[in-house]
């Protein structure tokens, strides 16, 4: 199995972007490593640096802020509108991501499997059912869409920041370590192949 795991570049008025420390060094066979940039016109570069890998798996990291686990992104929505600008300085508002495409793509991951799994071990994981309309939105969805007729499977995962991004603040976070830990035993499950589809609830009530 092949995996490339990407990370965003710090945004918006974060000097950092926890992703970016979870994918440095991680080191595991047939995983390789991006950073991607914060903005909404970077995707044609995006497959285009790909195009060759023959990727299993892609699994996309983003920031999270205000979240308290690892979390799973069910859908994508065919929709942009952002609350800031991106890192061009653009500031695209009530646009959809692909002309003509569907309104929404559901993840093909099987994350309802990995959550539980994860959650057996005892990790701070769960589904999330919004990726938000800002960028991170905008790469799930792009990827979802670009590989829908191709065998390479794509996710995305919201992570919460790290410690030293709350030092004055009152919000949740996770340490750098424990978000490598869930992470290399994702792509563990990933490799394995082996789900357990139990009925077991991960739905919201908000």
């Amino acid at each position: 199995m092949k995996f490339l795991i990407t990370a965003f570049e710090p945004f918006g008025n974060d000097s950092k972007n926890p992703t970016m420390d979870v994918i440095k060094g991680l080191e595991l066979p047939d995983v390789d490593t991006l950073v991607l940039p914060v903005t909404f016109n970077f995707f044609q570069d995006f497959t285009e640096a790909i195009e060759d890998k023959k990727y299993d798996y892609i699994l996309h990291l983003g920031q999270g802020g205000g979240r308290n686990k690892i979390t799973f992104e069910k859908v994508a929505l065919n929709y942009m509108d952002a609350r800031i600008a991106d890192n061009n300085g653009d500031k695209p508002v009530n646009q959809p991501i692909v002309a003509d495409g569907p309104d929404g793509l559901f993840t093909t991951l099987p994350i309802r499997e990995i959550v539980i799994a994860l959650q057996q071990k005892g990790y701070p994981a769960s589904i999330s059912y919004t990726a938000g309309t800002y960028v991170c939105n905008y790469i799930m969805y792009s990827s979802l869409h670009y590989f829908r007729d191709k065998s390479t499977k794509v996710g995305f995962v919201h992570i919460p920041y790290s410690p030293e991004q709350i030092v004055d603040k009152e919000l949740p976070s996770m340490s750098i370590d424990l978000v490598k830990e869930i992470i290399k035993e994702t792509i563990k499950i990933l490799s394995l192949g082996s789900f357990q589809s139990e009925q077991v609830s991960l739905g919201e009530t908000h």
